[in-house]
């Protein structure tokens, strides 16, 4: 997974406009936290994982990338988490995938029943 040119930008605008983000920058400055750091962009990292504000519309493309990307592959929850925390953070994010994941037919066809069988078979 890459980040593509326009989708960075967009991320970096969108952590201008947001309150939460913005007073964080202004901790870091301050040297208050030393969990976050500004990148050469001016765009906040957590642990040099690109910070995503609450911005749905970011998220979901982030999201529909990280589980379509590559080769259309569905490996499932923990694997698209395993691969999004290699470059993103945010608040939320485990929540948020596997909402994501609910929501896609293929792995609901594909994922196969975790349940108990109904017992024992009784022969006639």
């Amino acid at each position: 997974m890459t980040i593509q040119p326009n989708l960075f930008e967009r991320i970096i605008e969108a952590q201008q406009e947001e309150p939460e983000i913005i007073e964080l920058i202004i901790r870091i400055q301050r040297k208050e936290t030393e969990a976050f750091e500004v990148g050469e962009k001016g765009e906040l990292r957590m642990n040099e994982r690109l910070c995503i504000p609450d911005n749905i519309e970011l998220k979901e493309e982030i999201l529909k990338e990280g589980h379509q990307g590559m080769f259309h592959l569905h490996l499932g929850r923990d694997k698209m988490i395993e691969e999004l925390r290699k470059l993103f953070w945010w608040k939320g994010m485990r929540k948020d995938v596997a909402e994501f994941e609910s929501r896609c037919l293929i792995c609901q066809k594909v994922k196969f029943e975790r349940q108990k069988s109904s017992g024992l078979l009784q022969p006639l």
